[in-house]
């Protein structure tokens, strides 16, 4: 066989199929953890915890001779600007081929529907660019992936799952491959029971930095939670659910998606309330509103792509504001709609009434996403203020 070329991207005319990876349900979501447990899943091996990156989904396709990279929805282009992956993808482009030739040497590929040729994809996250400590050196080319949580100032990935062409490789598989070839991923925080890996505590601090050698930062650093999943690959073999994979997300307080307010439920309780009803349609707003927060915005922020950057101009970021609201607000009512009940007393609102709270909705997912590009923007400008000749690790 001839010697891998190092391209940067695959033909486009190989149609590669990249493939979009599937969306990790919560721990909250109790109908889908019956579901695996009506099929007997949660006891069938043990379980592995990692700690979940606030970071963006990026993977690599490969089949060996060409490396592509991807956002979750689609192929990225070298020249796009996606958080500054091209960094990444440099530093890693001979650990993903020495990866895809050890799979082919034990013959661990399988050619896809739509493909003859053996496909790899290394799914991971993208994630880093800022590390707001006095002895460490800030990375001027970096891009801030996420806000909320500091992991290493240069832009970073680290692997967490490989599709084969057929199906995700099992944990202790992967793993291995994943040392062998030098990809970077994860280490498991606790292995064993479903019971107990389901009791997990998200509240920690982020073990990612300790990784790279760097000091703890002189304030909280929380990690955004955990992903616990079987080490067999197992998937729903029945039902509404079938070929839903075993695996599921939880997620620390301080970043759940769905944001109750306390001032809310104040109101909907205080006795001036209770002497005078509010509207359903007030209501359902209410509900419809705590899906739409912050931490919702972080979540489409990262399959969409910076929403500030350096030195754009202000019709740009608008456009940018608007497209990421439209996101916020279709990804919150997705959710919305997932609980039966809420989506049934909406369904028995006139029309109007619904026509009412969808626009209140939108309006909240625009008034939400400026206020996060306003931090952003503040906190590119106090990076643009600090001396970058000052700190020890770089």
């Amino acid at each position: 066989m001839a010697a891998p070329q190092e391209s940067h991207a695959l033909d486009e005319s190989s149609r590669w199929d990249t493939g979009r990876y599937h969306s990790i349900e919560d721990i909250s979501n109790s109908k889908r953890v019956e579901t695996f447990a009506k099929e007997g899943l949660l006891n069938v091996c043990d379980w592995v915890v990692t700690e979940k990156i606030h970071g963006s989904n990026l993977s690599f396709i490969t089949n060996g001779e060409q490396v592509q990279c991807a956002k979750r929805s689609r192929p990225l282009s070298d020249s796009e600007e996606f958080f500054g992956f091209q960094s990444v993808k440099e530093k890693y482009l001979s650990n993903i081929l020495k990866l895809w030739r050890i799979m082919s040497t034990r013959n661990l590929i399988h050619s896809t529907l739509n493909s003859s040729e053996k496909i790899v994809t290394i799914y991971g996250e993208l994630f880093g660019g800022r590390y707001s400590h006095p002895d460490v050196k800030p990375v001027n080319s970096a891009v801030m992936c996420q806000f909320g949580i500091e992991y290493c100032p240069q832009n970073e990935f680290m692997a967490f799952d490989i599709f084969d062409g057929n199906d995700y490789l099992d944990y202790d598989l992967m793993t291995e491959i994943f040392a062998e070839s030098g990809v970077p991923f994860n280490n498991p925080l606790f292995r064993g029971s479903f019971e107990d890996a389901y009791r997990y505590d998200p509240k920690f601090t982020t073990t990612i930095p300790s990784i790279f050698g760097l000091p703890p930062l002189p304030f909280p650093n929380k990690a955004e939670g955990v992903i616990i999943k079987p080490v067999k690959t197992l998937h729903v073999t029945s039902g509404a659910a079938r070929q839903t994979r075993v695996i599921l997300k939880i997620k620390s307080p301080d970043f759940v998606e769905r944001v109750r307010s306390k001032k809310r439920e104040f109101r909907e309780t205080s006795r001036s309330e209770r002497k005078k009803p509010r509207e359903p349609m007030d209501n359902l707003f209410a509900e419809l509103a705590t899906f739409i927060n912050e931490n919702r915005v972080a979540s489409v922020i990262s399959k969409f792509g910076p929403i500030v950057t350096k030195g754009e101009e202000e019709s740009e970021l608008n456009e940018r504001i608007n497209q990421v609201s439209e996101l916020l607000y279709k990804d919150a009512l997705t959710d919305f709609n997932k609980d039966d009940e809420l989506r049934e007393r909406t369904e028995k609102l006139p029309n109007w009434q619904q026509e009412v709270i969808w626009k209140r909705g939108n309006a909240e997912a625009m008034k939400v996403v400026k206020g996060y590009a306003r931090k952003i923007k503040s906190v590119h400008l106090d990076d643009s203020k600090r001396d970058s000749s000052d700190g020890e690790y770089e």
